[in-house]
């Protein structure tokens, strides 16, 4: 994205990377963390684009404890 000068200015898309990622996280009576098998990651090679971004998905399902 970039951003023209000037006060009427808004954001343009210049290139987009798709990309995800899915993986879950364990914690040891220690308090030390480690990623669980099956991590999935995928990343696109960058391309020119004049379309602006959406999201189909959000990280509201993301759920941790907290540190004691």
């Amino acid at each position: 994205m970039y951003l023209p000068d000037g006060d009427d200015s808004i954001w343009v898309p210049l290139q987009v990377v798709e990309w995800r990622c899915k993986g879950s996280a364990t914690k040891d009576g220690e308090g030390n963390w480690s990623l669980d098998e099956g991590q999935d990651t995928n990343v696109s090679v960058p391309a020119d684009t004049d379309q602006h971004p959406t999201w189909t998905h959000w990280t509201g399902i993301l759920a941790w404890e907290p540190d004691e």
